[in-house]
């Protein structure tokens, strides 16, 4: 009988190899470029521009079944979709 020590280094050592081996075949998540730091994953999202300012907004129309923007004096946006008209500060 072999020395328990002596495999259980053996298999610590296999199980190492398996995962090096595996983390080194593993896709990546990011593109490979030289301008990417090891901290990139950590760095905050794209900033979205918000959209220019229409001077819009949804009126209240009595009897009106569809909605739709309309000019507005203060600073809106509005957007509309199949569930209704919404307004946004500028």
């Amino acid at each position: 009988m072999r020395n328990p020590a002596r495999l259980a280094l053996r298999f610590l050592f296999l199980l190492a190899a398996l995962t090096l081996v595996s983390a080194l075949l593993a896709p990546s998540t990011t593109g490979r470029s030289p301008y990417l730091s090891a901290l990139s994953d950590l760095a905050a999202g794209t900033a979205m521009a918000a959209p220019p300012c229409a001077f819009k907004a949804c009126p209240r129309e009595p009897g009106r079944k569809t909605p739709r923007c309309t000019k507005s004096t203060s600073p809106y946006y509005c957007v509309v979709d199949t569930t209704g008209c919404y307004r946004f500060d500028c």
